[in-house]
């Protein structure tokens, strides 16, 4: 019997929501992946001043990318971005997918 969990995201990854991408390690080859884009920016409050930052966020399936890793490259037509230091990947509740903070490579 299918897990209704993975029938679901792999029918979220299949949507038009998802894009091709490629994944490549530090030192690694690149891995073609689907990702799922969001938030191309955050917004953060220092005292009186509200600054954009950079980020865009990424979810990736465990299924194509083990373990994403900092400083790995995910390339979309939107371009280059890096997990940067300090910015672990974080898996949902089931282990089936990583969101991934990255900024522009």
């Amino acid at each position: 019997m299918s897990d209704p969990f993975v029938v679901a995201l792999d029918a979220l990854f299949a949507s038009p929501m998802a894009q091709d991408a490629t994944y490549t390690a530090p030192g690694g080859e690149p891995v073609s992946v689907r990702v799922i884009p969001s938030g191309p920016e955050r917004f953060a409050r220092f005292g009186q001043v509200q600054v954009a930052l950079a980020t865009t966020f990424f979810d990736v399936r465990r299924s194509e990318v083990a373990a994403p890793a900092l400083g790995g490259i995910i390339a979309t037509t939107a371009g280059d971005f890096i997990i940067p230091e300090g910015s672990e990947p974080i898996s949902d509740t089931e282990g089936l997918t990583w969101t991934c903070r990255t900024e522009p490579a």
